[in-house]
């Protein structure tokens, strides 16, 4: 019901002979979705206000005709602040795959086609201050040409109700081509080799309908992997070379980064054996990556990761402990970046001289499970060195804030926990309680303010699923709390509660299954915002949305 969206899959199985095909397809489309208040957050709002009143008070010895117009603006200003739906927030696409495999006693040989057209709207673009902000400025140079000022002005609300919303445009292209043969060599238990392409293009449309920049990206991904099975005692194991290709290009005005090729050439190795009382795990990867901008000096960079852990029986449970040591060679954007970039509502700038992240973990996990009740819970650190960080600097470039990439060395620690209980069981039926809990927090090494930007909230969660014969229904609720641990400039994010439901009910008739349900979300309508999101502020999550469906299979 919100954003009146509908949605449509199939998935077609079928073979015959050595040969097994398959067919999928769908279709989704939606408008703007309902939201339960401003689309702006309060605290981005109470910040605008107070930035307006600051340049109130300096000009607040305007003179009387010039204050009648101000106060026309603001008054404009506010009737175009969204509220109860979220301009940009709709979509339409449609895709589908194609697969053919031939099925042998030693192997397989298999092909996939696969495409994806997708248009939806830039959430943000009904922000009005950007253009308030041009407006000012015209009125500082002509603030004597009170007539003429006016005329302009008019002039810019005109354009303003003419003008639309930004969308993208996207389409995708992607083939895989995968076989797999059984005892290949002497040596070797089984051969894989992968192969895919894949190319991905999207068009920014200006509000005024015209086609803006263009982003292409055309990748090509090997990789060929050896397995070994384990003789008495031994390992288990598995080596194998990973290729990529990718160029990247991005034409238009507003390009928020040039062109690059770029080309990685990994290998690796991984193993497991099972010893007496405990399971151990290493593996080992090598890589080479290197970035060719067209029009700059290009960067390469060798990176090493390894890991080594183990699983053990601990009572009835059981224990697993892993490290590691990975390395990461910076990303092309994270590099060359200059410009805006309108999915996140930014102007993004990289450095060229960036250097590998690298990075030093430890996990331990705890699992146990019984007749009736289940738990698991996982606690990590992970320490960074060089972390690559995208910050804000307080300066605004094309009338976007200006994000710069940068490195530090940061701590991670975290704790995920999941709990189960069945509560009832019945003839025909159960109930069963459940409970989560995850939480993140993390430091950078500087003097200061030491946070980490959008660092995702503490949550907690519990929920009731109840069956009985063909019938089942869930109800959870999860709890994010308020994040207030930000670095400068970035706003904090209230806390929320988010209520969801789910009621089926399972049917066979002739030879025909399916299934016929309910979903709800948000179901306090609550304002609900993302704290991890570039546009949290700008953009929050649907309000109470409710969702009917049929599936059937046969």
């Amino acid at each position: 019901d919100n954003g009146d969206a509908d949605n449509a899959a199939f998935r077609l199985d079928g073979g015959g002979g050595a040969f097994a095909w398959h067919l999928d397809g769908f279709s989704r489309s939606a408008g703007d979705y309902d939201i339960p208040g401003y689309a702006e957050s309060a605290r981005m709002r109470a910040a605008e206000a107070e930035e307006e009143e600051e340049h109130g008070e300096e000009d607040h010895d305007e003179e009387e005709h010039e204050d009648e117009h101000d106060d026309h603006e603001e008054e404009h200003e506010h009737e175009e602040e969204a509220f109860g739906t979220l301009p940009g927030s709709h979509a339409d696409g449609r895709g589908g795959a194609v697969g053919l495999s031939w099925v042998g006693e030693r192997g397989f040989v298999g092909f996939a086609a696969s495409r994806l057209d997708y248009d939806y709207g830039l959430v943000g673009g009904h922000e009005h201050h950007h253009e308030h902000g041009e407006h000012e400025d015209e009125h500082e140079e002509h603030e004597e040409e009170h007539d003429d000022h006016e005329d302009e002005h008019e002039e810019e609300e005109e354009r303003h109700v003419e003008e639309g919303e930004a969308v993208l445009a996207l389409e995708q292209t992607r083939f895989d081509f995968e076989a797999a043969l059984v005892d290949p060599f002497a040596a070797f238990s089984a051969l894989n080799v992968r192969v895919g392409r894949n190319d991905y293009m999207h068009v920014e449309i200006e509000p005024n309908a015209e086609a803006g920049t263009r982003f292409a990206v055309e990748s090509f991904e090997t990789r060929i992997e050896l397995a070994k099975d384990a003789a008495a005692g031994g390992m288990r194991s598995a080596i194998g070379v990973q290729f990529g290709a990718r160029d990247f290009s991005a034409i238009g005005e507003e390009a928020f980064i040039l062109p690059v090729k770029t080309t990685s050439l990994g290998a690796f190795w991984a193993g497991e054996r099972e010893l007496e009382r405990f399971d151990l795990e290493a593996g080992v990867r090598l890589e080479r990556v290197e970035h060719d901008p067209t029009s700059d000096q290009g960067e390469d960079f060798t990176t090493l990761s390894a890991s080594l852990g183990f699983v053990a029986p601990l009572g009835g449970a059981q224990l697993g402990v892993h490290g590691s040591y990975s390395s990461r060679a910076p990303a092309a954007e994270e590099l060359y970046s200059d410009g805006a970039h309108l999915v996140t509502r930014s102007f993004e700038v990289g450095d060229p001289a960036l250097d590998p992240e690298t990075a030093l973990s430890i996990a331990a996990t705890v699992s146990w499970r019984g007749e009736r009740a289940s738990f698991e819970a996982t606690a990590y650190a992970t320490a960074f060195r060089d972390h690559i960080l995208l910050f804000a600097t307080g300066e605004m470039e094309d009338e976007l804030p200006v994000l710069r990439y940068s490195q530090a060395d940061t701590v991670y620690r975290g704790l995920d926990c999941e709990l189960g209980v069945t509560i009832a069981e019945f003839d025909g039926g159960r109930i069963v309680a459940n409970a989560m809990f995850d939480t993140v927090a993390a430091a950078i090494d500087t003097a200061g303010n030491d946070q980490v930007p959008r660092l995702p909230p503490s949550r907690a969660g519990a929920g009731l699923a109840a069956e009985y014969r063909a019938f089942s229904a869930e109800l959870d609720v999860l709890r994010v709390f308020e994040q207030s641990d930000t670095v400068a400039l970035e706003l904090p994010t209230d806390a929320y509660t988010d209520v969801r439901a789910r009621i089926a009910l399972d049917f066979d008739v002739g030879g025909v299954a399916g299934r016929v349900f309910a979903h709800g979300r948000n179901l306090t309508d609550e304002e609900q915002r993302h704290h991890a999101s570039y546009v949290k502020d700008l953009a929050p999550l649907p309000g109470r949305t409710w969702e009917v469906g049929l599936r059937v299979a046969f």
